[in-house]
């Protein structure tokens, strides 16, 4: 469940960087500040902060946290690079 809560978290957070760039970048020609690029870069943070975490202190195999983090970074993140795309047309 908890896995499932991440990945809600973090694709709300992806709606509100890339929203948040378009919303900053309305009146400029180019696109000065790319949301999903950032959201990226700081989601990478935490999944590996809650990679270290779940390893080190909760005792879990680094095998399952990997494949568990494959998810959790994966699907906010790939949304965070499509959502960009669709919102420039």
């Amino acid at each position: 469940m908890r896995t499932l809560i991440v990945i809600i978290i973090g694709l709300a957070l992806a709606g509100v960087f890339v929203f948040g760039a378009n919303f900053i970048n309305k009146d400029r020609t180019a696109p000065v500040i790319n949301g999903g690029y950032w959201f990226i870069a700081l989601w990478l943070i935490f999944c590996v902060v809650d990679f270290y975490i779940g390893v080190f202190r909760a005792g879990y195999s680094a095998k399952d946290e990997f494949v568990i983090h494959l998810v959790v970074f994966g699907v906010p993140a790939i949304a965070a690079w499509f959502l960009p795309r669709l919102t420039s047309n």
